[in-house]
């Protein structure tokens, strides 16, 4: 519990550094500036990690991918000090947050780290949190979270199984291929129209991903 606590309050920081920084900047560059979070892990990986080195090869393929994110969320770079700050924040503790579950799912099952981490951080906010945000709840709001709450912890035990696999590197990666997904989906489901500067963002994205990722 010890261990899995550490982790649980990065992610929830992380979270809240996303959440608070959208008071400041649009969503879209919230992303971008998260997407950037596999150089971090790349980096860090690469310090503390004799084995995993960054190579030229790393750096040319997150480029190429972080370029293509940026094409195909369509990115205006109006930006405020102090949103940037927080989602920079965010960045950095999710960085920590990534490399030190390298540790934990090899130690521990993903399964036990993830149910430990929304126990943990689900006790934290019920003591100190729900108490001044119970008043202003509304049934719009609890069905949202209560889809969120389920959806994430599924997807949480999904990215630990990976993490486990593939380790911490590759799958920060793999998650910059979120933004060109949800723009697919939108085009196909909601008929949503994709632009020509979509179109590039996503085979760039892909692109960048299969070249920057290891061999593991």
């Amino acid at each position: 519990i010890l261990d899995i606590s550490k982790v649980s309050f990065l992610l929830l920081f992380t979270t809240s550094m996303s959440i608070i920084s959208l008071k400041f900047i649009p969503a879209i560059i919230m992303l971008t500036i998260y997407s950037i979070t596999p150089l971090f892990v790349g980096l860090t990986n690469s310090l503390i990690k004799k084995s995993e080195s960054v190579s030229l090869k790393f750096f040319l393929g997150f480029i190429l991918a972080f370029i293509g994110v940026s094409l195909t969320i369509g990115v205006n770079w109006k930006m405020n000090f102090l949103g940037v700050f927080f989602a920079f924040l965010g960045v950095l503790s999710s960085t920590i947050y990534r490399t030190t579950l390298d540790y934990l799912t090899h130690k521990y099952t993903p399964f036990v780290v993830s149910n430990y981490i929304f126990l943990i951080n689900g006790l934290i906010i019920l003591l100190f949190i729900f108490p001044f945000v119970f008043k202003n709840l509304k049934l719009g709001s609890v069905l949202v979270g209560f889809y969120g709450g389920i959806s994430g912890s599924i997807a949480n035990i999904a990215f630990l199984y990976a993490l486990s696999i593939l380790g911490s590197t590759n799958v920060s990666l793999l998650n910059m291929l979120n933004q060109p997904t949800v723009i697919l989906l939108s085009a196909f489901i909601l008929k949503e129209k994709l632009t020509v500067f979509q179109v590039i963002g996503i085979f760039l994205t892909i692109l960048g991903i299969t070249i920057a990722k290891n061999k593991k």
